[in-house]
């Protein structure tokens, strides 16, 4: 509970780390972490002392916005791992909900590979049947009903595939 008094954010982070790595050969090189985490990460007196006062530079936190909900921290040197903080809603049933429930951090590798799904289309009103292809982006035209104009959509369904499910975990 990064946010209770006496808790260092960055001691916690690190122990999980270690213990990731104790169990997997793979280094943890990126933790992912919920608004609500990365505020009481921003917020930690004692941390923020501790780094002052000893004049030793245990982490930098170094804001960056990067794609939708996703936003550079910074990196924690004593460890070598980047901190992001992952800020998006889906809705289910008129509910937004966040990806990340709140107070959690997830912690991996980083070097996973993607791999290409498939993706499924319609080619125009009167196709019966889907059209299936799996490539990293599949074109789609489509003809406006006044047939002087088309428009043309690229979809693409890019999945990742851990290399270690081992070397994950969710912390809350």
């Amino acid at each position: 509970k990064w946010n209770e008094a006496g808790v260092s954010v960055i001691e916690s982070i690190d122990e999980v780390i270690r213990r990731i790595e104790g169990r997997t050969s793979k280094a943890v090189r990126v933790v992912m972490i919920d608004p609500e985490a990365a505020q009481a990460l921003r917020n930690n007196a004692e941390d923020l002392k501790k780094l002052n006062v000893e004049n030793v530079k245990l982490g930098l936190i170094e804001p960056k916005k990067l794609a939708k909900g996703l936003r550079y921290i910074g990196q924690i040197t004593m460890s070598g791992v980047e901190v992001y903080e992952f800020q998006d809603t889906y809705v289910e049933g008129g509910v937004s909900n966040n990806f990340m429930p709140a107070g959690t951090a997830l912690f991996g590798p980083g070097d996973d590979e993607f791999i290409t799904g498939p993706v499924s289309f319609y080619k125009d009103d009167t196709s019966e049947e889907p059209v299936t292809l799996v490539k990293p982006r599949v074109p789609n035209v489509i003809k406006e009903a006044n047939g002087r104009s088309k428009v043309i959509e690229t979809l693409a369904r890019t999945l990742p595939m851990p290399a270690d499910l081992d070397a994950y975990e969710m912390v809350t």
